[in-house]
C-alpha cells in the first residue's frame, strides 16, 4: 500500500466498504482519499465502495481528497466516476473545497 497505509491500520480487506464512522460520518474510502492512499483506494473501490457516497454533511471522498490536496486520489476518484459537481452542506463542490484550502495540486 502506498504511503504506509498498512502501517497505520488502514486495512481495506477487513472493512465493510460503505460503513461510516459514527463520530465523523466518514467511510474508509473517505479516509484513504484524505491520506492519498491510492493503492488502498483501488482495493476499497474494487470491493464495491460507492465512490459518490456522502457524509451526513454531504462530503464525498472527492471532497476529502480535494481538501487535503491529494492529487493522485483525486485522479483515481474522478476516473472511478466521482461526481465533480457534488456539493456538500455548504453548497461547495470538491473544486470549491480545494480552492478554499489552497490545494493547488488537487486543482
Amino acid at each position: 500500500m502506498s504511503r504506509g497505509a498498512g502501517q497505520r491500520g488502514l486495512r481495506p480487506t477487513d472493512a465493510h466498504t460503505n460503513t461510516r464512522r459514527s463520530d465523523t460520518g466518514h467511510s474508509i474510502l473517505d479516509m484513504a482519499a484524505a491520506q492519498g492512499y491510492t493503492e488502498a483506494m483501488k482495493t476499497i473501490l474494487a470491493r464495491g465502495a460507492d465512490v459518490n457516497s456522502a457524509t451526513p454533511d454531504g462530503r464525498t471522498a472527492l471532497h476529502c481528497a480535494s481538501f487535503w490536496d491529494q492529487a493522485g486520489a483525486v485522479e483515481l476518484l474522478v476516473a472511478s466516476g466521482a461526481r465533480l459537481e457534488a456539493s456538500d452542506g455548504r453548497g461547495c463542490t470538491p473544486l470549491h473545497v480545494a480552492a478554499e484550502n489552497g490545494a493547488t495540486t488537487a486543482i
